[in-house]
């Protein structure tokens, strides 16, 4: 079998996968829903404006200003299709083609790999990863493609990595605009970057006795937008009682340790035999590139020292992670560990195909490969198998219940209006106004600044 029919075989099975994919994105994107506080943000768009709404989010939420320019055009978005389908279609869209984008870059400019189907065949590899295998397996899908605080980020980066490489000084400035907005995004997102490009520069600065102006210029941008963000007064107001707790040396110590340690067990450890099935085709991919691998590292010492150098990084972000986790004091949520694990997913790849260019059983490589692909396809459609009746149902009582709460604002002249319990929303974020002690029996008052009914809401016991 000559390389060309190889590599056919391996593109008919990533477009399997790939088929899988998308009929996943299309089935949950159009069961989605707006999640609870996107009620709030409408009340907010209508009482205050555009820039009102972020302006008053800043001062009395959290300082993430930029990805909320965005998260407020999803929820016009889920206005007029009654779903979110267009808006995580979309998502999904921009993160897959900026992943692309991304990787082509890389394979370009460091293996001088110009052809566009190895990136298309590595970022189909990664996404796939990611979509079925990420830190929450039951929340992967919506933060990295349902939320705009979660998915936009990371998109952001890999534009702005790859414009820093142009010449053109107006696409240098756009991508420092990049920058900026991802540093001003979340703090563990801007506390690993900065510690990354800090480093680079130091690099440069004392090994090659160069003053990096870019990396210098970058490392000030994220500095400040993680400045803004860090003293927004709405992350004081929403955190007070976590930020009032105090931690000690050992617990800055012990701690970002034993989370790294989880981080390790829990998503790569305990998901191996996951990763392996949507990676291992990168193996058969880094033997494909032997050539453009070995002049860069011509040994098997410096292969070597190559992945030792990617685990020392991979661990590295992962401890910058769980560092600005206890230094915001638990303010920081588990989810924004996603960053965090598309770090290490790429880490991985990197790996894995290093150690496939040094392999010389390619025709069993493209079997196990083939056989990987398609038991991920296999594992996408028992997910869909499974999740597909439980979102359609929750779907349809979300819809219920808004049905429920506007004829009611019509018709009703009870003081408290009772609402039917949602059912379990499987990996959809779930919207439910939970119960609580106190004079207001709800969770949350998201519906009520919507609506703003003259009753009550409560739900059923």
């Amino acid at each position: 079998m000559n390389l060309k029919s190889q590599k056919y075989i391996l593109l008919a099975s990533l477009v399997i996968l790939l088929v899988c994919l998308c009929i996943c994105h299309f089935t949950f994107s159009y069961y989605s829903r707006l999640e609870s506080d996107d009620y709030t943000f409408l009340a907010y768009l209508r009482d205050k404006g555009f820039f009102g709404t972020i302006k008053f989010i800043y001062f009395s939420w959290e300082g993430a200003f930029g990805v909320l320019l965005i998260s407020l055009l999803k929820i016009k978005f889920a206005l007029l299709f009654n779903s979110l389908i267009i808006h995580n279609i979309a998502c999904a869209l921009i993160t897959f083609f900026s992943l692309f984008y991304f990787v082509k870059t890389i394979l370009s400019n460091y293996l001088n790999v110009n052809e566009k189907h190895y990136a298309l065949i590595l970022s189909v590899l990664v996404y796939s990863n990611l979509y079925y295998n990420g830190l929450a397996i039951n929340d992967t899908w919506y933060w990295l493609c349902g939320s705009v605080y979660f998915f936009m980020p990371p998109v952001l980066l890999y534009f702005a990595a790859i414009l820093i490489e142009n010449k053109n000084k107006y696409l240098i400035l756009l991508a420092y605009l990049y920058f900026f907005i991802y540093g001003a995004s979340r703090f563990n997102y801007a506390v690993i970057l900065l510690s990354v490009l800090g480093i680079l520069f130091l690099y440069h600065w004392f090994r090659k006795k160069v003053f990096n102006k870019i990396l210098f210029a970058l490392c000030i941008v994220v500095l400040a937008a993680l400045i803004i963000y860090v003293i927004a007064p709405g992350n004081y107001i929403r955190r007070n009682e976590e930020l009032k707790k105090v931690l000690s040396l050992g617990d800055y110590i012990i701690g970002p340790v034993k989370m790294c340690f989880w981080f390790i067990y829990r998503f790569i450890l305990l998901k191996l035999h996951f990763h392996l099935i949507f990676l291992i085709p990168a193996f058969f991919v880094g033997s494909l590139l032997k050539e453009n691998i070995e002049k860069i590292l011509p040994s098997k010492q410096s292969r070597l020292k190559a992945i030792t150098w990617i685990i020392v990084f991979c661990i590295f972000c992962i401890y910058m992670q769980s560092l600005s986790m206890f230094i915001a004091k638990g303010t920081q949520m588990p989810r924004t560990l996603e960053m965090v694990s598309i770090i290490t997913v790429l880490c991985m790849l990197a790996i894995f195909m290093i150690i496939g260019s040094g392999l010389k059983t390619r025709k069993i490589l493209l079997a196990t490969s083939v056989i990987g692909l398609a038991a991920g396809s296999l594992f996408l459609l028992r997910r869909i198998y499974i999740c597909y009746p439980v979102i359609k149902k929750y779907s349809i009582a979300v819809d219920e219940r808004h049905r429920t709460i506007e004829n009611a604002i019509r018709n009703f002249s009870s003081d408290t209006l009772v609402l039917k319990k949602l059912p379990p929303a499987s990996w959809l974020h779930s919207g439910e106004l939970n119960k609580r002690a106190g004079p207001n029996p709800m969770n949350n008052i998201f519906l009520e600044e919507y609506y703003r009914p003259k009753f009550a809401l409560d739900i059923e016991d």
